[in-house]
């Protein structure tokens, strides 16, 4: 089995993303991994399954401290779908960062401002650890 392919099953990628370069650091300490998807035609929209256009895409990475004993980085162009029922615009859900993934969102086109926000005001909500987005539990160490 070649590298994408581990990578890929490892990530649970479905056919709709493709690993488009693996770049590994000088010191073999830290891996970057870069997806990007097929955006043509549309895409189910993840609140009420029905065929929706992408309207847009942001772009987004993720961490994981220990990745195939490595630091990874997952640098990947999300698309953003627009469903003409109240479901309104809504980014993809992407495979990798599921309940339980260790990869982080580090980076969001429209975060870090607002994820910081969010960690702040989800502090003076006194929400528990399990209830606080798991993407925004990267602030707690500010």
């Amino acid at each position: 089995m070649d590298q994408p392919s581990i990578f890929s099953s490892t990530l649970g990628l479905s056919s709709f993303w493709k690993i488009t370069r693996i770049e590994v650091a000088a010191g073999h300490r830290r891996l970057d991994i870069y997806l990007s998807c097929n955006q043509s035609g549309s895409i189910q929209c993840q609140a009420c399954n029905r065929k929706v256009p992408v309207c847009g895409s942001t772009k987004q990475t993720w961490y994981h401290n220990d990745f195939f004993s490595k630091e990874a980085y997952l640098h990947a162009v999300v698309p953003v779908t627009r469903c003409d029922l109240p479901c309104g615009c809504n980014e993809l859900t992407v495979p990798w960062s599921h309940a339980g993934s260790k990869f982080v969102l580090i980076n969001n086109e429209l975060s870090p401002a607002c994820a910081a926000c969010t960690y702040v005001g989800s502090s003076r909500l006194k929400l528990q650890q399990d209830q606080t987005p798991a993407h925004y539990k990267l602030f707690q160490s500010i």
